[in-house]
């Protein structure tokens, strides 16, 4: 009975951890509007994205690249001309290309 407990108790330990690894190199999508953002907001959700991107000058957020992440710019928005040049200093990696895109559905 006792070797059984702990070979349930590896596998479980296992399973946590590779959950973990996942997630740390896991891709994340972020959402920017300059007119309703926070830089102080966590930016993964269209609720609370940035104000700037990462890489626009004035960008004061935390940002932790992976590649494959995805920017996402909220449509009719306009940024002023001090928040740029945006300098794009991630790239991603070989299948995993990072986006900077906008959203069709997310429009002001």
């Amino acid at each position: 009975m006792c070797y059984f407990r702990l070979i349930r108790r590896c596998v479980i330990k296992t399973t946590i951890i590779f959950i973990c690894l996942i997630l740390s190199v896991s891709s994340l999508t972020y959402y920017v509007d300059y007119q309703d953002g926070k830089d102080s907001n966590p930016g993964i959700s269209k609720d609370l994205p940035w104000k700037n991107c990462p890489g626009m000058k004035n960008f004061e957020g935390t940002y932790s690249h992976k590649p494959g992440d995805w920017i996402v710019f909220k449509g009719g928005v306009t940024w002023p001309g001090n928040c740029f040049p945006m300098t794009i200093r991630n790239s991603g990696a070989i299948n995993k290309v990072d986006t900077y895109t906008s959203d069709k559905s997310w429009y002001y």
